[in-house]
């Protein structure tokens, strides 16, 4: 998994770098968001002014400066982030000041279960904070206990937070080269219009938002392919599939004439699809009570380029992977 252009939407501070890591984790692994752990002042003031951080979790009680006082700080070049201060030694006064000065929230450390769950929240908030930015598309509605439709889902918002996403699984081997040779060869590249989602994101996401039906994740996935195109204009053909080959040429020098040396036996080249990365948020809605529940839903789209790279497999049993750059079509 390529997560090198990933962008952070949530900040956990803590002057304890375990603790910071611990909770960020804790965050990714339950909502999928991408969580930043830091532990001084001049790594928030220089993340904050370098991202859209949407919700900063932060220690009260930290010796280079106070929780309060820090978010002051970041709330003079983000005023519109949702902060949650983490407690422990913090005093009632503490905790009533930072609620007085912005604080969405307060969680005592021993209760650190708990935060993912008050971090998506606000995560929620944010996202509806300005509604002129929220979509609202209506996906689907479903009948319940054989009545007229009254849950409907639709998506609220739609954000590219990474632009050079690659699955693991997706490389291939394009040629294999042994040594002392000289190869020109033509690949292939196949672009098809439509966004992806992993299997098991796929059963999680039936589980969250309680449907069952194929069509509805079609539905889904189409209704938030055609978003995507309108918002980010990701067509790159108005064909809904084509094909590009691209030749390349690579050489592999012969053995060395002493035996003992260390030496490149055969080099396999590779190359994978590049995807932009997506976070979608799904709202859930009873047309009769209105209550509303959310959801984020990671997608993938594929790009005009791919990633290309170099297997080294040395005498010794060791290899080196080689970035090779990336190609467009």
């Amino acid at each position: 998994m390529n997560k090198k252009y990933i962008e952070p939407e949530i900040m956990v501070i803590d002057d304890n770098p375990d603790f910071a890591q611990s909770a960020a984790d804790l965050i990714q692994s339950k909502y999928g968001l991408s969580c930043i752990p830091l532990c001084n002042k001049d790594d928030v003031i220089t993340t904050i002014k370098q991202y859209i951080i949407k919700v900063a979790v932060i220690d009260q009680v930290m010796p280079e400066i106070k929780g309060t006082e820090l978010f002051m700080e970041i709330k003079q070049i983000s005023p519109y982030i949702k902060a949650i201060m983490l407690t422990g030694e913090a005093t009632s006064s503490d905790i009533g000041k930072a609620m007085n000065n912005g604080f969405s929230s307060y969680l005592d450390k021993q209760e650190i279960t708990k935060l993912p769950d008050e971090v998506f929240k606000q995560y929620v908030s944010y996202e509806k904070k300005d509604l002129s930015d929220s979509m609202d598309k209506l996906l689907f509605t479903e009948r319940k206990l054989y009545v007229f439709p009254i849950i409907s889902y639709s998506i609220v918002t739609i954000d590219k937070i990474n632009t050079h996403y690659i699955n693991e699984e997706s490389w291939k081997t394009v040629t294999t080269i042994l040594a002392g040779e000289e190869q020109e060869f033509e690949y292939s590249i196949d672009y098809e219009d439509k966004i992806t989602i992993s299997t098991e994101y796929e059963t999680k996401i039936k589980a969250d938002l309680d449907i069952c039906g194929k069509g509805h994740i079609n539905a889904l996935k189409n209704t938030i392919n055609a978003e995507l195109n309108k918002k980010y204009n990701t067509m790159h053909s108005i064909t809904t599939k084509t094909n590009k080959k691209i030749k390349k040429k690579w050489s592999l020098r012969e053995d060395p004439d002493k035996i003992n040396e260390n030496h490149i036996l055969k080099r396999d080249i590779e190359s994978a699809p590049v995807y932009n990365e997506y976070r979608a948020l799904i709202k859930k809605e009873c047309r009769i009570c209105k209550n509303s529940r959310f959801f984020p839903i990671t997608i993938y789209k594929q790009t005009n380029k791919i990633q290309t790279r170099q297997i080294d497999h040395y005498s010794d049993g060791s290899k080196i992977v080689t970035d090779t750059g990336t190609e467009k079509f």
